[in-house]
């Protein structure tokens, strides 16, 4: 996709992150995501369910088939500060009883421990990189109440980056660096401002917490 969030959730575990979608279409819901497709008609997603409950597990030989003959296709990715570029490895497939995610696995040998990667993009994405305070504080004036049974990030939010050449188009984030394991949802996002409202363009977050499961 255009955009999507890069997430570390330990010193080994960094990657390009998917969410499975679902559609209802005659009282039943559909999965809509291309990954959740992929895995389907690769390897039933229930198989080996008790083996891999709670655990990544990778399809090494998906994408070997997709990209038979092919370089695996390279991804730009975007830091807190500068962007760079690697390859995608693997995907993979992350299931417990509260949270369900797909995960491209990316070449690291340019990526150290340190490096605050947020997101990547196939496109490559001209951007001023720098804090804005004044739309940081549009951002905690647009904070709603937050629901003390799923608790959110959202008061952590930060600017960290402009697009090039436009007045209203931010980068926000909020991250616990150099791993992301504390804050309840750690979050990427492309906000538009418009007459001081705070407008989300795009919005990913990983639910660490487990909200689905209350």
């Amino acid at each position: 996709t255009i955009l999507s969030p890069i997430f570390r959730l330990s010193e080994t575990e960094i990657g390009i992150f998917s969410f499975p979608k679902y559609e209802l279409i005659d009282n039943t819901f559909v999965p809509t995501s291309e990954e959740t497709n992929l895995v389907n008609n690769f390897d039933s997603i229930t198989a080996n369910t008790l083996e891999h409950f709670g655990k990544l597990k990778f399809y090494p030989i998906l994408l070997d088939s997709i990209f038979k003959g092919k370089n695996r296709p390279k991804i730009n990715y975007y830091k807190k500060d500068s962007i760079g570029q690697t390859q995608i490895l693997e995907l993979g497939l992350y299931v417990d009883e509260c949270l369900e995610d797909y995960e491209y696995s990316i070449d690291t040998t340019e990526i150290s421990i340190s490096d605050k990667l947020l997101f990547s993009s196939p496109f490559k994405i001209d951007l001023v990189f720098k804090n804005y305070p004044k739309i940081d504080a549009l951002l905690q004036r647009n904070y709603g109440e937050q629901c003390y049974d799923c608790p959110t990030s959202l008061r952590k939010q930060k600017t960290f980056a402009k697009i090039k050449g436009t007045e209203n188009l931010y980068f926000a984030y909020a991250d616990t660096f150099p791993i992301n394991n504390k804050l309840e949802t750690p979050s990427r996002a492309l906000i538009l401002i418009e007459n001081n409202n705070v407008i989300y363009l795009w919005y990913e977050e990983i639910d660490l917490f487990g909200c689905s499961c209350l």
